[in-house]
């Protein structure tokens, strides 16, 4: 008796990779950055699949391959999906504290970037020029 190609084990699995493979492509857009959810919608989607073709497959072994390679691309599958969980929303939030970061309220040091049109400014140019009470420092980290 020839045994019928498991099509759900591996569909799972190709949308669990490709969910999970995307997110790097999807950094650049705002919504995607900060919560995978690409990627979390992924795992939901493959989750089932794999239910329904391991449960074909040990259920009925005679009619439906996949007992061994299925299980085996589910582990993959589940170490895939752990390491990027803990990577997505545990190990960047564990980012060490700097050490010789200046504090809220201490004087920051002297330092000289390029404005909108590329001219050196100077933080203490400004404050010579313009004799401020107070210069406020705000580093956006861009995408624009």
């Amino acid at each position: 008796m020839k045994r019928s190609w498991n099509a759900p084990i591996w569909i799972g699995f190709l949308v669990l990779v490709a969910g999970l493979f995307s997110y790097h492509f999807l950094l650049r857009f705002p919504a995607t950055r900060d919560v995978p959810w690409v990627s979390l919608v992924a795992i939901a989607v493959a989750i089932p699949f794999f239910a329904v073709g391991l449960a074909r497959a040990f259920r009925e072994p005679q009619r439906y391959r996949g007992r061994i390679g299925g299980t085996i691309a589910a582990v993959v599958a589940l170490g895939l999906t752990g390491f990027f969980l803990y990577a997505t929303l545990v190990g960047v939030r564990q980012i060490p504290a700097s050490k010789g970061a200046p504090q809220v309220g201490s004087r920051a040091p002297d330092f000289t970037l390029p404005d909108q049109d590329g001219n050196p400014v100077t933080l203490s140019r400004v404050i010579s020029e313009s004799k401020p009470a107070a210069v406020v420092l705000v580093f956006y980290r861009g995408f624009w």
